[in-house]
């Protein structure tokens, strides 16, 4: 079972701390995008996050998720939106390799997947987006990778060290999947007998040297601020579920590094971040 999926996991705590995805890149899928605007799908939605950004442009638009915890928040959040837009918009409990199961073939203009696909079985979770749009609807999914401190190279080694790169950490925790992520999704294979005019823009902090319409950047990044995006993650709840019965808590052991090696404090440090991204777009082939 998926972490996100678990009751104990904090479905608010994640929506409150998890970057939201800008109106830049909802405008270059929808520049991108030659169908109709009926209905929507966002599969892997959580919260929601990305599900709502959609009412903007779509007349329907449907939240698919696997884990109850997190459909629940979004149910939460739904409420906090006009009558009408509740009316718009409906989530289910579905994973996005069986969209066939909930939706019918041939009904939808558009498929989104936000941080979410490098997760799935991407042979399947691609047959069953054929399957649903319409020819001609778009297909479109989107990461944000990792947190780049322009301002301290130290801090990115040690981060590498927490996240991944030591067994003692949340290396481990990472569920089947996480390797897509690393790499920007770029050895996800959209397969070219379903879907044609494949398009693909990464932004690799301090390597692109061009940004792409998905940006996510903070000039004051607190190490407060930090801290909750850490605890936002589900490998940190899997290794405080496993270690933290000890009085250890990951992420302080991250923060207390990086404020001895880098200097950072509580009050008056702003930190300088980009983060990694990813959007792919495609189109039903016609048959």
């Amino acid at each position: 079972m998926s972490t996100y999926s678990e009751e104990s996991f904090n479905s608010k705590f994640y929506q409150e701390n998890r970057p939201s995805y800008p109106e830049t890149l909802f405008n270059a899928i929808m520049t991108y995008h030659k169908g109709g605007k009926a209905k929507a799908v966002d599969v892997g939605c959580g919260t929601g996050i990305a599900t709502f950004p959609l009412l903007q442009y779509f007349n329907e638009v449907d939240g698919l998720d696997p884990s109850a915890t997190m459909l629940a928040c979004a149910e939460i959040l739904k409420k906090s939106f006009t009558a009408d837009d509740q009316h718009r918009v409906a989530f289910k409990c579905c994973a996005a390799e069986n969209l066939t199961n909930v939706l019918d073939r041939n009904s939808t203009d558009m498929v989104i997947g936000a941080e979410c696909v490098h997760w799935m079985n991407h042979s399947k979770f691609f047959e069953q987006a054929h399957a649903i749009l319409k020819p001609g609807g778009t297909l479109a999914f989107f990461f944000y990778v990792e947190p780049i401190f322009l301002d301290y190279p130290e801090a990115n080694q040690i981060y590498e060290k927490y996240v991944y790169e030591d067994p003692r950490y949340m290396g481990p925790m990472w569920k089947p999947g996480k390797e897509y992520l690393r790499n920007f999704g770029e050895s996800i294979e959209i397969p070219e007998k379903m879907f044609t005019d494949i398009e693909r823009h990464v932004y690799r902090p301090l390597v692109s040297k061009q940004k792409t319409e998905y940006y996510e950047y903070r000039d004051s990044l607190t190490v407060s601020d930090f801290r909750k995006y850490l605890r936002s993650w589900s490998a940190y709840h899997s290794w405080q579920q496993q270690y933290g019965d000890t009085g250890m808590d990951v992420a302080e052991m991250m923060i207390a590094e990086l404020k001895v090696c880098c200097g950072w404090d509580e009050t008056t440090t702003k930190l300088r971040v980009e983060w990694g991204t990813a959007y792919y777009m495609a189109r039903k082939i016609n048959h």
